[in-house]
């Protein structure tokens, strides 16, 4: 805990939902000097999580991401480079398969 400002930015879905019908959405944080980029699935996803993303008209790419507490968001590795991929492009496809399920892609 410090006086450091956060920000956040939210950014909800156009497609893709969970078994629950709750929409996909996408987070970029900073706060403490720290950078997180997740996509919160609304959906348990298991003890690991392989994650489909494709950044504008790029190839598509499948990397580890870790879980959140509560295994229903990911949680980028790498969140700033990934950001700057991001910058370049007006569009994200990400995919996963919760535990159990068919895959979500938004």
């Amino acid at each position: 805990i410090d006086d450091s400002k956060t920000v956040t930015l939210v950014l909800e879905a156009s497609s893709g939902k969970s078994k629950w019908n709750d929409k996909v959405f996408f987070v970029a944080r900073c706060q403490s000097n720290k950078t997180d980029v997740y996509i919160g699935w609304n959906d348990y996803l298991g003890r690991e999580a392989s994650v489909l993303t494709r950044i504008g008209t790029n190839k598509a790419v499948t990397s580890k991401w870790s879980l959140s507490t509560d295994s229903k968001a990911t949680f980028h590795r790498q969140p700033i480079s990934f950001l700057k991929n991001m910058e370049k492009s007006d569009t994200l496809v990400a995919q996963i398969t919760p535990y159990n399920e068919s895959p979500v892609t938004a």
